[in-house]
C-alpha cells in the first residue's frame, strides 16, 4: 500500500522526532547519574529544609543516621564515599532519624522529645517542631507524623523544582544535540517529500533507551539527512552575507524546531507512530510464539 506523501513525511518526521528523543533521554540519564543530581536534589531540599545548607549541624547529623543514609558508614556527609547518597527517603523513616538525632546522645529516649526540642540552636527549627509537640500534645507516634508529612510536602516542592530543571537541562541537551547533528526539521520534511523511499528502508524501531544508537543508525543508514556535510561545513565556515545568515537563520531554527519536538518524549512519538503505521515499531524483544505445525497435503 502506498502512503500519500504528506502521511509519508508525516511518519518520517515522527520517527526522526521519536529517536531524538529516546538519545536526549540516554544522554540526560548518563550525565544525571555520572552527576548524582537525584540524590545532590534530595540532599540539598533536606538541607534546606533543615536550614543547614552546609550540613554541618542538624542535616548534617541526619545524614550520619542508617534510616536516611543507609550506604553511609556514620562518617560526617564529606567524608562519605561518592556515590553512596540515597536518591530517595522515605517520610516515615525521615520522621524516626530526625526525632533520633535531636534526641542524640540518648537516642532511646532517656532525653525526654521536649527537652531534645529545646536543645535546638536553630530559632526556626525549634519553634516550628515546638509548635508540632504542643499541637499533638506531646504524642510520640502523632508527632512522627506530622514531621512525615512536613517532609513529605517539602519534598513534593524539590521534586518539582528538580522536574524543572531536568526539563531546561533536557532542551538544552535537545538543542545541542540537533546542531551538532544537524537534524533540520525543515530540511528532513523536503528531503523525505523529494524521496518518499527514504521513510520505507527504515528499519523497525526500538522504544528503548539502551537501542537509542541503533534507532539513530538505522536513520542514517536508510538515508534521511543528518550530520553536517562537507558543502554544508563549507557554507558554515565562509560566513558573511544575508544569504548565509538567512540559510544559518533557517538552520537554526530547523534544529530548535527538532529539539522542541523531542521535548514530549518517546513514549508519545512512539505511540503516535504505533498508531498511524504500528508495523514500523518494534516492540520489546519476546519470546516468539510456536506455530503449530501444517498438516500435509497428500
Amino acid at each position: 500500500m502506498t502512503l500519500g506523501p504528506v502521511i509519508n513525511v508525516a511518519i518520517g518526521m515522527i520517527m526522526t522526532f521519536a529517536v531524538m528523543a529516546l538519545v536526549v533521554s540516554a544522554v540526560y540519564q548518563a550525565l544525571s547519574t555520572f552527576f548524582q543530581t537525584r540524590s545532590t536534589n534530595l540532599r540539598d531540599g533536606i538541607g534546606a529544609l533543615l536550614n543547614d545548607p552546609t550540613f554541618s549541624g542538624l542535616a548534617g547529623r541526619l545524614f550520619t543516621h542508617a534510616a536516611v543514609h543507609p550506604l553511609g558508614d556514620g562518617k560526617p556527609l564529606d567524608q562519605q564515599a561518592k556515590g553512596t547518597l540515597p536518591t530517595f527517603v522515605a517520610p516515615m523513616q525521615f520522621a524516626q532519624a530526625l526525632v533520633e538525632v535531636i534526641q542524640t546522645p540518648d537516642p532511646v529516649g532517656k532525653l525526654g522529645l521536649k527537652d531534645a526540642i529545646d536543645r535546638i540552636t536553630d530559632p526556626q527549627i525549634k519553634t516550628f517542631l515546638s509548635g508540632v509537640y504542643a499541637r499533638v500534645d506531646g504524642d510520640a507516634a502523632r508527632f512522627h507524623q506530622e514531621l512525615a508529612g512536613w517532609f513529605d510536602g517539602a519534598m513534593e516542592r524539590v521534586r518539582d523544582n528538580f522536574k524543572r530543571n531536568s526539563q531546561k537541562w533536557t532542551f538544552l541537551i535537545a538543542l545541542i544535540l540537533a546542531v551538532a547533528l544537524n537534524i533540520d526539521a525543515f530540511h528532513m520534511a523536503r528531503a523525505i517529500w523529494a524521496s518518499p523511499e527514504l521513510v520505507a528502508q527504515v528499519k523497525p524501531l526500538v522504544n528503548d533507551n539502551t537501542k537509542a544508537m541503533e534507532d539513530l543508525a538505522a536513520l542514517a543508514a536508510a538515508g534521511l539527512p543528518m550530520g553536517w556535510s562537507e558543502v554544508e561545513l563549507g557554507r558554515l565556515m565562509a560566513g558573511g552575507g544575508k544569504d548565509w545568515l538567512a540559510w544559518l537563520l533557517a538552520k537554526f531554527v530547523g534544529c530548535l524546531f527538532t529539539a522542541s519536538a523531542s521535548m514530549l518524549g518517546a513514549p508519545f512519538w512512539f505511540g503516535l507512530l504505533s498508531q498511524i503505521r504500528g508495523s514500523s515499531v518494534a516492540p520489546a524483544p519476546q519470546a516468539a510464539p510456536q506455530s503449530a505445525p501444517q498438516p500435509s497435503i497428500p
